[in-house]
């Protein structure tokens, strides 16, 4: 055990508990959420939860290289006071961390992929998620095929004296991997945004919901910072130049994760996204001289139309017009309720009050 006497030790222990609690508090807050709404956990939570745990164990190994192997120090000073064990801990440390931070960002873009697939209604959507999905998987699995493949043997990661050994250009492949996750983020990102956009709703309210996906490019600035700081890399003095990239590599997945429990803990948060998906729903059905309140209509499905589902209205006067079941849907994001395709059984609640 390394004593932490710098701030360069202190400052990766104590950034890395913050972000696990804060993590973990909006992960719970979302199962919360949806406990309290009465809906059942789909994959996109177990996917966020899967998330949440390879995170905590990225912030376990960075606490371990910082108490274990010496980070925030200069290489020679801890070769010196405490012999090559705590390098050797640390290189072997560095290839869990590469490994638990590409699968921890993985999950959490699935999970996010999973959300759109179940919000939004349009096969041409769907598939674009399930294609960005893919590709996200397999970058996850090149960058651990990097981990275990770019020395040769193995061990020569933490034990450079073994004869033969060699080792690739281990800056170039945190660059290529990093720039193609940073490509990725921008896909899951961007992806809804067309959608939302051509809601029916106000644009004041599009640009509201929008804002409310787009926090997540918060998440790319952290990965194009983390990037450069790992271009600036100094592999003869590892432990003294590594802490800044750890912190920011922690701090992607712990973001992501954040953000993405964002859309569900909505309505834990206030009033204010509160009336933003109020006035979104009287959007839809705006008119200058109706005013709905209350009363009953049973649905019956029509079928569908050009992709979208419409659903006949009966009123009490004995007068029958269809809706669109699509912009509902869609708007579920925004209340934190299941996809539509599921429901079994609709009653919507509606009255006409005519202004003269």
């Amino acid at each position: 055990m390394i004593p932490l006497h710098t701030t360069a030790q202190k400052t990766p222990v104590v950034v890395s508990a913050v972000f696990a609690v804060i993590s973990s508090t909006a992960v719970c807050l979302r199962l919360y959420a949806k406990k309290k709404k009465g809906l059942g956990f789909q994959w996109d939570d177990y996917s966020i939860v899967v998330a949440l745990i390879l995170l905590l164990g990225l912030i376990t190994c960075d606490i371990i290289g910082v108490a274990v192997g010496g980070v925030g120090l200069h290489l020679k000073d801890v070769v010196m006071a405490h012999g090559p064990g705590p390098l050797i801990a640390f290189s072997k440390d560095l290839i869990a961390v590469q490994i638990l931070w590409c699968t921890s960002l993985m999950f959490t873009k699935v999970s996010i992929l999973l959300f759109y697939t179940r919000i939004f209604s349009i096969a041409s959507f769907r598939l674009a998620a399930r294609v960005t999905a893919v590709v996200v998987v397999l970058w996850c699995i090149s960058v651990i095929l990097c981990s275990f493949l770019l020395c040769r043997p193995f061990a020569f990661n933490w034990d450079q004296t073994i004869p033969g050994g060699h080792c690739g250009n281990q800056i170039l492949s945190y660059e290529l991997t990093g720039t193609f996750n940073i490509c990725t983020d921008v896909m899951v990102l961007c992806l809804p945004l067309p959608v939302i956009w051509n809601l029916q709703m106000r644009t004041a309210n599009k640009i509201g919901l929008i804002g409310v996906f787009a926090v997540g490019f918060f998440a790319c600035i952290v990965s194009i910072i983390r990037l450069v700081t790992l271009v600036h890399l100094s592999y003869a003095d590892i432990t003294h130049s590594v802490p800044e990239a750890l912190i920011w590599s922690m701090l992607e997945p712990a973001m992501g994760i954040t953000l993405a429990c964002l859309p569900i803990i909505r309505p834990l948060l206030g009033s204010s996204f509160s009336s933003l998906s109020k006035g979104s729903k009287s959007d839809r059905l705006r008119s200058s001289r109706f005013q709905p309140i209350d009363d009953e209509y049973p649905l019956q499905s029509r079928g569908e139309s050009k992709g979208k589902t419409l659903v006949g209205v009966h009123s009490a006067h004995g007068s029958t017009r269809d809706i669109s079941t699509r912009g509902l849907e869609e708007q579920n994001v925004m209340e934190g309720t299941e996809s539509l395709d599921s429901a079994r059984g609709i009653v919507v609640t509606q009255e006409w009050t005519v202004r003269d």
